[in-house]
This record gives structure tokens, sequence and C-alpha cells, in this order.
């Protein structure tokens, strides 16, 4: 009898007992989920700052096909200008045309014997070139014949007070200037990266 006792009372507290274990379990799941959601959310977060940064490198490292094309275009002009660069002529104009863009009055450009042959490089043409005009002029001039289409560097210069064919003075300045062709050097990275 008293196993028959114990089996209804079993039965009879087994349904308030698993109502308040759900109870207990629901009330247990509420409290808990916010942490577990605030913690779910810092994690995204983090990880949204992550990719964010991966994004920002990958879009400064990674070149576009645009850029691509771009460096592609430069890379032939700059190999065209190197060719350019080793022929007188050319190099010659561009020093004529340079100084008349400045505004100069161009007495002579006379190529310079380099008064050696080195075989195992083309030689880059040199001039010697007398202008006429202000301080200023022939300042901006030696700078602009850095930036012409086939560069060329000032070696040396000389300056003195320029006269008229007469031999009176001019009132200007008379510039000897020694410039050569130059090639711009190709670091060796970049020669692994065309190739």
């Amino acid at each position: 009898m008293r196993q028959s006792f114990t089996r209804q009372n079993l039965r009879n507290w087994s349904a308030p007992l698993l109502g308040l274990l759900a109870i207990v379990f629901a009330a247990g799941f509420a409290v808990t989920r916010p942490y577990r959601l605030e913690k779910e959310i810092n994690e995204l977060a983090m990880i949204g700052a992550t990719l964010n940064q991966s994004a920002q490198v990958l879009e400064r490292t990674v070149t576009s096909p645009e850029q691509r094309s771009e460096l592609r275009e430069k890379m032939q002009d700059l190999t065209l200008r190197a060719e350019e660069a080793r022929k007188p002529g050319l190099l010659q104009a561009e020093l004529m045309q340079t100084a008349r863009n400045g505004h100069l009055e161009v007495r002579e450009i006379l190529p310079v014997s380099t008064g050696h042959i080195d075989t195992s490089r083309a030689e880059l043409p040199k001039y010697r070139v007398s202008v006429a005009g202000s301080y200023r002029q022939i300042a901006e001039y030696m700078e602009a014949c850095t930036r012409q289409r086939i560069p060329a560097r000032v070696r040396s210069f000389r300056v003195s007070h320029a006269t008229n064919p007469d031999g009176s003075p001019s009132g200007l300045l008379l510039a000897e200037i020694t410039v050569e062709g130059f090639l711009l050097q190709e670091s060796p990275q970049n020669n692994e990266h065309t190739g």
C-alpha cells in the first residue's frame, strides 16, 4: 500500500514539477539570453572590423584592371622615351624647344664628345647649350631640361654677361650649360613584376 501511495504522489506531483522545471529553465534562458546576445553582437562587431581592415589592405595592395592598363601605358611610354634618349637629334630638338618655351635667346647647341668610348653600354648624347636671358629664365631652363619628354640633366654651367654681335653689353646673361641625356633606372623589383 505504501508503494501505491508513493506512485500516486509521483503521478500527482509530476505534472506540477515538470511545469516548475520548465518555468525555471525558461527563466534561466530569459536571464542568460541578453548576455549571450551581447557577446555574439560583440563578436560580430570584431569580425566586421577585422574584415573591414582586411578589405582596406587589399584595396591598397591590389591593382585594378584600370590601374594595370595605365601602368602598362606608362611603361610603354618610358620604353619609347628611353629609345629616343639615345637619338642625338631628338634630344637636341627638345633642348631647343625648351629654350624657346622659356623665351631664351639660343646662341648655339653643340654636341660634346665624351673623350672615351665605353663599348659595354650605349652612350647618351651630351650637349653644350649657349643661351642668353635673365637669371630666372636660365635657372628655369636648367630645371625644365629634366622635365622634357626626353630628359637631360645639367652636368655643369657657367654664367657671364652677354654681349651683342658688335661687342656692346646686351643687358642679358649668357649661360654655357653642359647637359646630357639620362635614363631612369628601374629597380630590380620592377623588373621582376614586369617579367
